[in-house]
């Protein structure tokens, strides 16, 4: 329990975190990536640790935001008639998740103003994802009623939210404004005074243990500074316990609270006014004179590390989400602590060590402690920036190879067949000469609206066991850019979907020379082909590239698709489902008919022949 005084502990609080702190824990392998950037330094001099917010509670992305709804959910409920909370915030917010989930668990409806001209969704590679994964998935999920700005909102106070307000008051429910972070209300610093007090009483018991270095407190305490409540209520809760040691108590340095400031879009100078005045109102509710006990020289800011603007991801903060994985397989967020944490190594490789043994046992050792807030769940939204941003992965240990290169090649099929089931199969092609296989022959053949199975592949591209449709698929790939080398032509094949001759009753199954069974239709993957072998100075003009052909099928196919939307012409799927069933029906009545001649002729005393394996129609040629 963390003792509060009064008037603190009179103030209403509804705890969603757990009974007991949030953990505090040593980074050793970072501590030791910073110690090994100093080797001539006589001892290591700088401890860094971190305060995970992020498992403060049990529930949806825990994180800073929900301390500051312990004292403001009293609030809600004082207002009997409230139904529904409003806030806003950035695409990829946090904090609109966190008031989607204590919605949810309060019983009230939530409405989420995410602003599209705010963070990282104007430099995204693909918007369109960036919109719908991450924070923004996890709010529709909640059940919050997610409304997405225009581009050129930019959050100022002329922007959607009044009349957003307006008119869920006019379909009849009564909404209760968060703002963005908390920050504006007035009630949003209290939480995290308590956390000062929550953070004092891990220091005793820390140093009890004789874990911390010097065995008294946290000499520097790195935080993210974006609405500002955090660092503000830290900075008046830390005021009001350095106050009731009385001047009796033993002399010891305050915390130096250094906020990193995520966002260029204000001024420092401004940043340091609006972090003063919300630390003061919020000292004044707890009981200090918020002249006289809070001044300027209490605010620490640190604009260093801001990046290109809020919630865009640039490459140092990028290896610095890489670096603490891989040290202390602690993950960061790109938005808020990956650049707190980046101000955090910048300020202990820079720290001032002790030169030599003597001097260190002289002075005391520095404890750097790292507020993290949460944020992950924003990762996935940031997941093309981070591929293209951080270094080659280092290779695996020998015994995760295998399991690495299997699961490699589970990709690589399945990519390869999501590339080709959007192919278009068993169109006829046209040539500008005649049909059939002479057309190829004479070199004469140009791509038209085909399908890359009706391409002529280079010799090495076929697979000796074409059941293996996988193998076949990669050989294609591999080979891709000797078909665009030697320009291979051409050419049509017949289909390999079964026939049945009418003119003989003769069953035959193209492609699969004399075996006899059902006439059932049948597809194949990829069945045989006949390339041209002929020199390159007797193939004729030259023909498009591989891919040059396959963007031209392309979009041919979407051309064709929009005419026969407009024109109210059958789709492909719908097209061969009709040709199918009608080929189907025409098999019955050919088997019923050679039933009843069968019959016909046992009364007559002779036996009906049916030839099956007639060639006369092996040749190729387009059904």
């Amino acid at each position: 329990m963390v003792n509060l005084p009064a008037p603190f502990c009179n103030l209403p609080l509804h705890r969603l975190s757990y009974a007991h702190p949030s953990p505090i824990h040593l980074l050793p392998n970072l501590t030791q990536h910073v110690t090994d950037a100093h080797p001539n330094q006589a001892r290591q001099s700088v401890q860094l640790w971190t305060k995970r917010e992020d498992q403060a509670g049990p529930l949806t992305c825990y994180g800073n935001k929900y301390r500051k709804f312990e004292y403001i959910i009293p609030d809600i409920l004082a207002q009997k008639n409230v139904t529904m909370i409003v806030t806003e915030g950035a695409m990829q917010s946090n904090h609109t998740v966190q008031v989607a989930s204590m919605a949810r668990t309060l019983g009230l409806k939530c409405t989420v103003l995410l602003h599209r001209g705010i963070g990282g969704l104007r430099v995204a590679d693909d918007k369109h994802a960036f919109a719908r994964v991450g924070n923004v998935q996890l709010n529709r999920l909640l059940g919050a009623d997610v409304r997405i700005t225009g581009e050129s909102d930019t959050g100022d106070e002329n922007g959607p939210l009044l009349p957003l307000l307006d008119e869920l008051k006019a379909h009849g429910d009564v909404p209760y404004w968060i703002s963005s972070g908390a920050s504006l209300h007035p009630l949003g610093g209290l939480g995290y005074a308590r956390c000062a007090f929550e953070i004092a009483s891990q220091e005793q018991y820390l140093a009890a243990n004789q874990e911390l270095a010097n065995g008294k407190q946290f000499d520097y305490i790195f935080v993210a500074c974006g609405s500002g409540s955090t660092l503000a209520g830290l900075i008046a809760g830390f005021k009001l316990h350095e106050k009731m040691k009385g001047p009796g108590s033993v002399l010891v340095p305050s915390r130096k609270i250094i906020g990193i400031m995520t966002s260029p879009t204000k001024s420092r100078a401004y940043q340091e006014e609006r972090i003063l005045r919300l630390a003061r109102t919020a000292g004044e509710l707890i009981g200090l004179n918020p002249e006289a006990d809070i001044t300027e020289a209490d605010v620490h800011l640190d604009d260093r590390f801001v990046g290109d603007g809020y919630g865009i991801l640039d490459a140092d903060t990028a290896e610095t989400i890489d670096l603490v994985a891989r040290t202390d397989s602690l993950l960061l967020d790109p938005v808020y602590t990956a650049k707190v944490m980046r101000g955090m190594l910048h300020w202990s490789q820079s720290h001032k060590h002790p030169q030599s043994e003597e001097d260190a046992n002289q002075s005391s050792l520095t404890n750097a402690l790292f507020i993290h807030t949460g944020g992950q769940s924003a990762l996935s939204a940031y997941a093309d920036k981070l591929t293209m941003l951080l270094p080659s992965a280092p290779s695996l240990p020998a015994h995760l190879e295998d399991i690495t290169n299997a699961s490699s090649e589970m990709e690589d099929q399945h990519a390869l067949l999501q590339r080709f089931s959007r192919l278009d199969i068993g169109k006829p092609q046209q040539t500008d000469q005649e049909d059939g296989p002479r057309a190829a022959s004479n070199g004469s053949a140009r791509l038209s609206r085909t399908s890359v199975k009706n391409h002529a592949f280079h010799p090495d591209l076929q697979c000796p066991d074409l059941s293996d449709k996988f193998a076949t698929l990669r050989l294609f790939a591999e080979k891709e850019n000797d078909v665009h080398t030697e320009r291979v032509p051409l050419i049509r094949r017949r289909s390999s979907l079964e026939t049945l001759s009418a003119r003989n009753r003769t069953y035959r199954i193209n492609g699969l020379a004399g075996q006899r069974g059902s006439a059932r239709l049948r597809r194949q993957w990829l069945g045989p082909t006949r390339p041209d072998n002929s020199p390159a100075s007797d193939a004729g003009p030259s023909l498009p590239s591989l891919s040059e052909s396959v963007e031209a099928q392309v979009r041919w196919e979407s051309s064709r698709r929009k005419r026969h939307s407009m024109s109210g012409y059958p789709s492909k799927e719908q097209y061969w489902a009709r040709k199918i069933s009608k080929a189907e029906v025409g098999i019955e009545n050919l088997r019923k008919s050679h039933r009843e001649a069968q019959r016909m002729a046992k009364r007559k005393g002779k036996m009906v022949e049916v030839d099956l394996n007639d060639d006369n129609d092996s040749e190729d040629e387009v059904l």
